[in-house]
């Protein structure tokens, strides 16, 4: 298993116990003492960066599937059936840890949404969002930037 694999899996309990505790936030039952209105700067920068990070992990996740991909099919003795498999699981790879890097971010950004008092500043509420916004960068940044 690669450093990437297992950062994909990370991701993915992060995200899961990172959206039970903002679920269980949401109900009222915060994990953290409400947060000042202050704070809510500092957190958007903090969750985009984790959308920056994990747009940047993804990629290069994705790199890594494609190498593994194209190094599999090289095989002379494949059939066609394996050949259409070889993709399909490549491309089922791909989608999934893009999944997984996704939502790490965003259920970081929705836990500390509701780590703040109720009427909370919108700019709080937003961190639920915003994740969404460091991802997309990064993947433009990514992009722009050229193969890894």
């Amino acid at each position: 298993m690669t450093s990437l694999e297992r950062a994909e899996r990370l991701a993915l309990w992060i995200a899961v116990a990172l959206g039970l505790l903002g679920f269980a936030g949401g109900l009222g039952q915060r994990v953290l003492p409400p947060l000042p209105a202050a704070a809510a700067w500092p957190l958007q920068a903090m969750v985009i960066g984790s959308g920056l990070l994990a747009a940047r992990l993804a990629r290069r996740r994705a790199a890594e599937i494609e190498r593994r991909r194209w190094a599999a099919l090289e095989e002379p003795l494949l059939t066609s059936g394996e050949r259409e498999w070889a993709h399909k699981e490549a491309e089922r790879a791909r989608r999934a840890s893009g999944f997984a890097f996704l939502l790490a971010p965003l259920m970081l950004g929705y836990f500390l949404a509701y780590q703040f008092p109720e009427g909370a500043a919108p700019l709080a509420r937003a961190l639920a969002g915003t994740p969404l916004l460091g991802f997309v960068l990064g993947l433009l940044w990514e992009r722009r930037a050229g193969p890894d």
